[in-house]
């Protein structure tokens, strides 16, 4: 008997909707988005089935009854640029229920799903919120397409014919410049007009909060930090639909065809990508496979593709019996690579079984009195390197909350 999401009692399980039915009969244009699915775009709603009958016609179902009041009152309504919106709202049930929304989500893609469920008391109304919690709330302007063609923010006087509106729910992750903290989660919530950014602590100790909320209202973008007093105006802007269309576009270019990579396709539909580096490109030191491979990683899509799925191997060295870290050009072009594209936690494989780790810090990490020990400060600080850098990359391409999962044991 399967557990249920929320109350972890065993009994029948029904399903519940990531994004709210009333939302979907409302607005659908009947295509979804979700990263999971092969085809990214289907017909179907995104659904999940792990929630027991009581939590979703209980408390879950009240959220909801309480988002869709907000929905009806302030999201629907159409937020020109350079106008404000006075928000109205009960802080602890906005929490709980866009919670409830990032909770669904992570359940659906296993993406920070072990961070999220520690939310779940909150959610279910039986804990305090955490205190170090944050949510920014901010409004998205309709686009009106100017004589050049190019999409500019609408103001009060456009006339209406000529609006692009926003008519979307969508959950993801968001990243802040300036900021790399691992310890925060940055999750978003975009309903119609409006636009939550939620900084989830995801450990007693909120490290970094001054900083995350500082740069966030410096940066402009995010809003108002919203507050128990359950009251907010909500100022005008700097976000409009095609904006907010065109970023999604670019993180996604594989789905919406802005160009087509055959390679990266039929890498989403491997487990494994082998990447085989031969000895005329050592002693040449023509790393260029590397700067294709990068090319490639070019958006949050794409990371996802190439995430912990390669394996190097290299050819040519059969008849030397020397180990690869004992040949000179072998090493200088590892640290070639390395000083360019310190990116190894993040794009190999986990099948690898830390192989080409081995490969890598007995070629990086060589004692200069040896060649067959390794010098230990060396070592400290590639390691040291290496996990800055998959933090780096991550926050890059909005997998800020991935990095997390990818310190793994085997790492």
């Amino acid at each position: 008997m399967k557990v249920c999401a929320y109350c972890e009692k065993t009994g029948k399980l029904t399903r519940e909707h990531v994004i709210p039915d009333w939302h979907i009969k409302e607005n659908s244009d009947g295509m979804f988005f979700s990263e999971i699915r092969p085809d990214k775009l289907a017909g179907k709603d995104i659904i999940i089935k792990d929630v027991c009958a009581k939590c979703n016609s209980g408390v879950l179902s009240q959220l909801d009854s309480y988002g869709k009041g907000l929905y009806k009152n302030f999201f629907s309504k159409t937020v020109y640029s350079g106008s404000s919106i006075d928000f109205e709202y009960d802080y602890n049930q906005l929490a709980r229920w866009l919670l409830k929304i990032i909770y669904n989500s992570a359940r659906v893609h296993g993406i920070s799903n072990k961070y999220m469920k520690e939310y779940v008391g909150q959610i279910l109304g039986q804990d305090e919120m955490h205190p170090d919690l944050m949510i920014f709330c901010s409004t998205i302007a309709p686009s009106v397409e100017g004589s050049d063609g190019s999409f500019m923010p609408a103001s009060i006087l456009t006339d209406s014919d000529f609006l692009t509106l926003n008519k979307k729910f969508a959950v993801g992750a968001f990243k802040v410049e300036g900021f790399d903290g691992p310890e925060w989660l940055l999750k978003h919530v975009n309903i119609d007009t409006f636009q939550f950014s939620l900084c989830l602590p995801v450990s007693s100790k909120a490290l970094y909060k001054n900083k995350l909320a500082t740069l966030m209202r410096k940066s402009g973008k995010f809003g108002v930090l919203l507050s128990c007093s359950n009251k907010a105006s909500i100022p005008s802007s700097l976000m409009h639909t095609a904006d907010l269309a065109l970023q999604h576009a670019f993180s996604n270019p594989l789905t919406y065809q802005l160009y087509d990579d055959e390679v990266t396709m039929s890498a989403k539909e491997s487990q494994l990508i082998i990447v085989e580096i031969s000895k005329k490109e050592v002693v040449s030191g023509n790393i260029g496979m590397f700067d294709a491979l990068y090319a490639k990683i070019n958006s949050r899509e794409a990371s996802l593709i190439y995430m912990q799925k390669v394996q190097f191997c290299v050819s040519g060295y059969d008849d030397d019996v020397r180990a690869l870290h004992q040949i000179p050009e072998f090493r200088e072009y590892i640290k070639k690579v390395d000083s360019k594209y310190p990116y190894w936690f993040f794009v190999l494989s986990a099948q690898d079984e830390m192989k080409w780790v081995e490969v890598l810090l007995s070629s990086l990490c060589v004692s200069d009195v040896n060649y067959n020990e390794l010098d230990v400060d060396r070592i400290d600080a590639t390691l040291k390197k290496w996990f800055l850098s998959l933090n780096e990359f991550c926050n890059k391409h909005f997998i800020q909350e991935e990095v997390l999962e990818l310190s793994s044991p085997q790492f």
